[in-house]
């Protein structure tokens, strides 16, 4: 099994630089065209997919469809992997967040978790439930599993057995696809990144 784990493609919260979370906001036209070339990159390497899995986010939704091939009502929508939860912050412009959330989202591990937000340890249970339901699954194919950043991070970290500080701090831009392989013993193998626009520009 090869899973390959990309983040959707930008939305205009993104390009305004607010504080998205689980805010169900669409790919922008910016964001359709990354997802468009990431499908390209990955079609040039000849990897082609089984199966997907996106966040029920309809940006992930979206950004699994393009870059899979695979027919919208076929992509598996799970809510494991939705992006972290931000509550009331969602859609308020990061420099504008207040101490104690602009402290939470900097470093989540040192600090309190603001009213309404969810925590680190609740975003890696339902990730390494989500990831462990994954490595147990008899399928031998390409997997394409469209998330998040946060979300990502916390892969990130589960696959390479990292600690927070080493994966929290890691860029991950709209579009940047992870592939990982499990290994015969059932093991996955570390991570690796094998598109991103940023390495483009």
């Amino acid at each position: 099994m090869h899973l390959y784990i990309i983040r959707h493609g930008e939305t205009r919260l993104n390009k305004e630089g607010l504080l998205q979370g689980q805010s169900d906001e669409p790919l922008s036209p910016e964001g359709e065209a990354q997802a468009e070339k990431a499908a390209a990159a990955l079609q040039r390497l000849g990897i082609s997919f089984d199966r997907a899995y996106a966040s029920p986010l309809g940006r992930a939704v979206r950004t699994a469809e393009i870059v899979s091939g695979i027919p919208r009502h076929e992509i598996l929508q799970d809510p494991r992997i939705l992006e972290i939860g931000y509550g009331p912050y969602e859609g308020q412009p990061y420099r504008t967040l207040g101490k104690e959330m602009y402290d939470y989202f900097h470093d989540p591990s040192c600090t309190a978790v603001p009213k309404g937000v969810e925590s680190i340890d609740a975003l890696n249970e339902r990730i390494e439930a989500f990831l462990e339901e994954r490595r147990k699954d008899p399928f031998e194919g390409n997997i394409l599993i469209a998330a998040h950043g946060m979300c990502m991070r916390a892969m990130i970290r589960y696959f390479e057995k990292s600690s927070f500080h080493e994966s929290w701090g890691r860029e991950i831009g709209n579009c940047d696809t992870y592939e990982v392989a499990r290994g015969a013993g059932m093991d996955w193998e570390k991570p690796r990144l094998i598109f991103t626009e940023r390495s483009q520009a």
